[in-house]
């Protein structure tokens, strides 16, 4: 009840000053809270909303902004307003989100709650007949996929976008130390910085020696080390499309961690949903087979952070029918290809939307 008054009370005052026409236009931006369980979450829609296509946009974290989309890849936000209606929404206890966070609100089950209420919210303020596409980067792609185990959720998406997504904690770790295994060895067959891969090589061989076969979030901060170094190496063999800019170089290039909390929504509860991922895995093991909405994974060749065996993963074990579902390699891209491939990027997701619009 609490819920239903203070979101009826907040679309009173952003939609008395404007009529349902109004609301749809070829260039809109419209800046939504939404107000759920002790938190105000930010959301700001931008772009076309004359199509009456909605794409949310997941950020990725746990700990991230949405906005950092629109501020440091806006050849790829912008190359998807001109179609459609971009959603973009900072989850709880991250970018300019306001609430106290209890740990028992920061959980996996209470972010996918917050999602379908956005969900509801955007239906509410526009209007039913619109289409919403999820969409999700890195912890955003774990976070969408887990939103739609559930069949009934499945209904309010029209398809599901997977961009560089981590699906299961302990598979992600041991696929990580292979992929800089592969990606190390193939550069070393290139002749390209041999000496330093390597030595990143050796670090790898030392980590793959303790034969850890289920992780935690103390073993896996070695792990984290490994890809710093390997993606500096990335970085400096030149094999991306385009660098990340100097703006955001702790969310983008070389040192990434994607579990960071930023600092305004800082703390130490971030390794609590670090913690639940691992107990999640047994659920995306059991459930992803609930999920049969037309799913679209794409990851980065050159991604070391959550591998493209991440995207093998989940369209192997989702229900949905083959041709409904499909990996996409982007063959100069890391872990944001939104940065790297923005276009090409921007490209396979309308082709996506089109798809099934």
């Amino acid at each position: 009840m609490k819920y239903l008054i203070a979101v009826s009370l907040l679309l009173l005052l952003l939609i008395s000053g404007c009529s349902k026409e109004e609301l749809f236009s070829e260039q809109s931006r419209h800046d939504l809270w939404l107000i759920h369980e002790d938190a105000k979450l930010p959301i700001v829609v931008e772009g076309n909303t004359l199509s009456k296509v909605f794409v949310i946009l997941l950020h990725g974290g746990p700990g991230g902004s949405a906005q950092e989309f629109n501020a440091s890849g806006k050849p790829f936000t912008d190359e998807l307003e001109e179609d459609y209606a971009m959603v973009y929404y900072d989850q709880r206890n991250a970018g300019l989100s306001i609430g106290e966070w209890e740990e028992e609100k920061l959980t996996i089950e209470q972010h996918v709650e917050d999602l379908e209420k956005v969900i509801d919210l955007l239906r509410h303020h526009y209007s039913d007949d619109i289409q919403i596409f999820l969409t999700g980067h890195s912890w955003g792609g774990y976070l969408g996929s887990a939103f739609l185990l559930d069949t009934e959720r499945q209904l309010k998406v029209k398809a599901w976008i997977n961009i560089d997504g981590q699906i299961h904690r302990n598979r992600n770790i041991l696929d990580i130390l292979e992929r800089i295994e592969s990606i190390g060895a193939e550069q070393i067959s290139n002749s390209v910085n041999a000496t330093a891969w390597e030595a990143i090589l050796d670090e790898v061989d030392l980590e793959k020696a303790k034969s850890i076969t289920q992780y935690d979030v103390d073993a896996e901060n070695n792990v984290f080390a490994l890809i710093r170094a390997a993606e500096r190496q990335i970085d400096r063999d030149g094999v991306l499309e385009y660098r990340a800019s100097s703006v955001t170089p702790s969310i983008y290039s070389d040192n990434y961690d994607p579990f960071r909390i930023v600092i305004t929504n800082t703390g130490d509860r971030d390794i609590s949903l670090r913690r639940q991922m691992y107990s999640f895995d047994a659920v995306m093991d059991t459930d992803l087979g609930n999920i049969n909405l037309p799913s679209l994974s794409i990851y980065g060749y050159f991604d070391v952070n959550t591998p493209l065996h991440q995207g093998e993963y989940f369209i192997d074990k989702i229900g949905t029918l083959e041709n409904d579902k499909a990996l996409v390699i982007l063959d100069k891209s890391g872990h944001s290809s939104m940065l790297n491939e923005p276009v090409a990027l921007a490209n396979e997701m309308k082709i996506w939307i089109e798809k099934y619009r």
